[in-house]
């Protein structure tokens, strides 16, 4: 193909080449960079060795799209070469080169060659994204930016340094009056999800196959029989990434999926909960017990295209179903933040002063926030583990999925 619908972008950034390396390969942090300014949300699944895939949605004009490729070479920090095939390659697999050279006072030299690309439209939408992508690299590494991170890190894991901000003292009236306001809106909030709740239920309904199998303890087993013998079902899909370790798993999947334990309250109303996971049933099964959860768990993994019909099945989604006698219906579905309903855990952060610590929270100056940023693009992830895994090892558990 010719040269002419090769193209290159350079950018010089304020960060050593390993942090840059690194970002490149952290699924987690893709959100925080990997945005061009037509693009409203961008999520991420990586692979990051030799033969590995990655797939990057990009949410534009609310609708998902999709970009694919295999990684070719992985020289860290030096070097990436990868395959990109996304709805502006007409889907046929272009080929990235991104090299890292060292350039003065700490900082890299970042180009992206990018060769292969089907025609001269294809070569400016890529120009354009990539110029956008790499200033997004350079702003979420900041010098300055990520010294102030790495300062706040070591403050609040090893709690010395300087204590965090905290908000200005006032006498209890004051401070019962501001609460007063706060409360009104508190309770504004609570009345409009109780309204979209209603109209959560009055929502129609669409039949699913009730004979669609899925892996349980017994084998294969219909949809219908996951509802246990009750009226309501609902589902967690939880995501597996297939031949890697425990340690590897899904930390988004594992910080919802073992926070629903006590399912009694569910079954005096008539409902089941269970999770459907996309991987093998034995392999995924022994990663349940591992984490100590008791729900009913059974294998998608042949099936969940079918049960998420015309979405992406490949994300996490929160399902309800509803069965007439050998009928099943799906009433409702939600997936990204919809499915924090699962977690308590971040209600209860939300009550509190510094929140759940997360960079893209709107808190006053000086407040901490470590996670999810430059630093510390994990926020369900630590020391390489979901964060729930390790209360798991302490006790002596063993996480051997094989």
């Amino acid at each position: 193909m010719s040269d002419a619908f090769d193209l290159t972008v350079r950018r010089t950034i304020a960060a050593s080449a390993e942090r840059l390396f690194d970002a490149w390969l952290d699924a987690a942090s893709f959100s925080l960079w990997m945005r061009p300014s037509a693009i409203s949300e961008t999520r991420a699944e990586n692979d990051p060795r030799v033969g590995g895939e990655f797939r990057i949605v990009m949410v534009r004009d609310e609708a998902d799209v999709v970009h694919r490729g295999t990684y070719r070479e992985i020289d860290r920090p030096r070097r990436l070469v990868f395959t990109w095939s996304s709805p502006s390659t007409q889907f046929h697999d272009s080929v990235v080169t991104v090299t890292f050279e060292p350039a003065s006072e700490g900082s890299t030299l970042v180009t992206v060659h990018q060769t292969e690309l089907p025609d001269v439209p294809s070569r400016a939408d890529h120009t354009e994204g990539w110029t956008e992508i790499l200033e997004g690299l350079a702003r979420l590494h900041d010098a300055a930016e990520s010294r102030a991170s790495d300062q706040r890190m070591e403050a609040i894991m090893n709690d010395h340094v300087r204590s965090p901000g905290l908000p200005d003292v006032v006498d209890r009236a004051t401070w019962m009056e501001a609460r007063a306001a706060l409360f009104a809106r508190e309770k504004a909030h609570t009345r409009e999800g109780d309204a979209i709740a209603a109209a959560r239920r009055r929502l129609p309904m669409v039949e699913v196959d009730a004979s669609i199998e899925v892996i349980g303890s017994r084998g294969a087993v219909t949809i219908l029989d996951v509802f246990e013998g009750r009226q309501q079902l609902i589902a967690y899909f939880h995501a597996w990434w297939p031949g890697r370790p425990a340690a590897e798993q899904c930390e988004g999947c594992t910080f919802f999926n073992s926070q629903v334990r006590e399912l009694s309250y569910l079954h005096s109303r008539d409902a089941t909960y269970a999770a459907l996971c996309k991987g093998p049933y034995d392999a995924s099964v022994r990663y349940r017990d591992f984490l100590g959860l008791e729900m009913p768990w059974y294998s998608v993994e042949a099936t969940a295209a079918q049960l998420l019909e015309g979405r992406d099945w490949e994300r996490h989604h929160l399902v309800c179903y509803v069965r007439d006698q050998e009928r099943v219906f799906e009433t409702y579905y939600t997936g990204g933040r919809g499915v924090e309903i699962m977690a308590p855990t971040h209600g209860l952060l939300d009550m509190t002063v510094f929140g759940r610590q997360e960079a893209w929270e709107d808190s006053p100056p000086g407040w901490p926030q470590p996670w999810g940023d430059a630093k510390n693009p994990q926020v369900w992830r630590t020391n390489g583990r979901p964060i729930a895994q390790w209360s798991r090892i302490e006790a002596g558990r063993s996480d051997d999925l094989s």
